[in-house]
């Protein structure tokens, strides 16, 4: 993990790590689950929000001091799975996926330590996309914070601009995350091969990007990784928002009428607003606004390399209002929120 900086490469991705102290407590709790648990067990948000349980005190799950930073959900032992040989639990996904009614096929990407599969579900009659994570390559509190949060918050979520969760699996090794699919890929690669976007296209596509963003507010969640690689399409070209790693949910306050501020500085250097880059507490819907600027800039220019200097537009960018307002932005970008 690295600080956040403004001297970090562009598109680094940027995890905060907890104190090493905190990553302790983490690992104590985990070996102390791991031992009390079943061989198979399925993600369940649990019933409390806000890291609270019925008895007042905050849950212990990630180890951190803030509440308000734990996660919503946490690991609920099913009894009731099918079971198969120790050998094939572990080693082959093909076989514990055919147990639950999925047939697996071929690779859709692959990251440090998860692979993405298209797969046939048989229930729903229909390709799905099944996100394989393995345990020992994932980060502690991947695992621990983020990984939980964001099966909570994809649950709670229903919307046709937003990649939809069907079922979270573990097994002693590995997490199966089975989605929604999106056949057509993810915007950064439409515009690597497309180049810059027509004002038109653009204009499609970032309505329904603001529909969905205005859809998530409203439920108070955040996504805080709003991202041309977190922005799926399908064969229509309809966008599909996806990745909730960093989401979480950002309630308003009963005293002051405003959003709850977030110190967890997540997200992507090159999509991080003023507030992230200077390492302050901040609003994720403001985050999230200023993030939809930086892809719309990326469609429109065909790349995110936004600087104070001004940026000559396409040639096929009409010098209409929306082409003055990105060279607002990119004139003057710490300007926002003054």
């Amino acid at each position: 993990c690295v600080e956040l900086s403004p001297r970090a490469t562009v598109d680094d991705q940027i995890i905060w790590t907890l104190k090493i102290s905190k990553v302790h407590r983490l690992l104590r709790y985990f070996r102390r689950m791991s031992a009390a648990s079943d061989e198979y067990r399925e993600l369940k948000p649990a019933d409390q929000t806000d890291g609270e349980n019925s008895n007042g005190n905050y849950q212990a799950t990630c180890g951190v001091e803030n509440p308000s930073e734990t996660p919503t959900s946490h690991l609920k032992v099913n009894r009731s799975l099918p079971t198969l040989p120790q050998q094939e639990q572990v080693d082959n996904a093909s076989m514990l996926l055919a147990a639950y009614g999925y047939v697996l096929g071929d690779s859709l990407g692959k990251g440090s330590y998860a692979v993405v599969k298209v797969a046939f579900s048989k229930k729903l009659k229909r390709q799905v996309a099944i996100k394989i994570i393995t345990k020992k390559k994932a980060p502690q509190d991947y695992l621990k914070k983020f990984l939980p949060r964001e099966i909570a918050v994809m649950k709670q979520l229903n919307h046709p601009n937003i990649i939809g969760l069907n079922e979270a699996i573990e097994t002693s090794s590995r997490i199966f995350l089975v989605m929604d699919m999106a056949d057509g890929g993810d915007l950064l690669d439409y515009i690597k091969t497309n180049g810059a976007i027509s004002e038109n296209e653009a204009r499609g596509f970032f309505r329904q990007l603001v529909v969905a963003s205005e859809y998530l507010h409203s439920m108070d969640v955040v996504h805080r990784d709003l991202k041309c690689e977190n922005i799926l399409l399908d064969l229509n070209k309809n966008i599909l928002l996806s990745d909730f790693g960093f989401a979480r949910t950002q309630p308003m306050e009963s005293n002051t009428g405003r959003r709850k501020l977030s110190r967890t500085f997540c997200g992507s250097y090159a999509y991080a607003p003023p507030e992230i880059l200077r390492g302050v507490a901040y609003d994720g819907t403001r985050t999230d606004v200023w993030s939809l600027g930086v892809v719309l800039f990326t469609m429109l220019h065909g790349n995110s390399r936004i600087n104070v200097r001004p940026v000559l537009l396409s040639s096929h960018c009409d010098k209409n209002a929306l082409s003055t307002l990105l060279f607002r932005v990119i004139y003057v970008p710490f300007i926002y929120y003054q």
